[in-house]
């Protein structure tokens, strides 16, 4: 599965919704490893048969000056409801 987007420290990205719209942010941190708090969602999200499930629902507001984000690459139907392919959960800087 080759990715779309890379995710790197340092890098500017531009918010597409939420309270931050249209804000600059900055990413300070990236963790490819922390995948184990969001099984339980991902079950949620299998036994109820969701096709379409915006992650913004499930971000976390850490402090006024940071958010962590769940980036995925895409999302894949089964039988049983949505597989999501999670590349990394990120957190970014946002000036305010």
């Amino acid at each position: 599965m080759p990715f779309k987007r890379f995710v790197e420290i340092g890098k500017v990205a531009l918010v597409n919704y939420g309270k931050n719209y249209e804000k600059l942010v900055v990413i300070v941190d990236a963790s490819l490893n922390d995948f184990d708090r969001f099984k339980l969602m991902l079950a949620k999200i299998k036994r109820a048969g969701v096709v379409r499930q915006e992650l913004a629902k499930f971000k976390k507001e850490v402090a006024d000056w940071e958010i962590i984000f769940l980036i995925y690459d895409e999302q894949k139907l089964s039988g049983k409801g949505v597989i999501w392919h999670f590349l990394s959960i990120v957190k970014l800087a946002i000036q305010l």
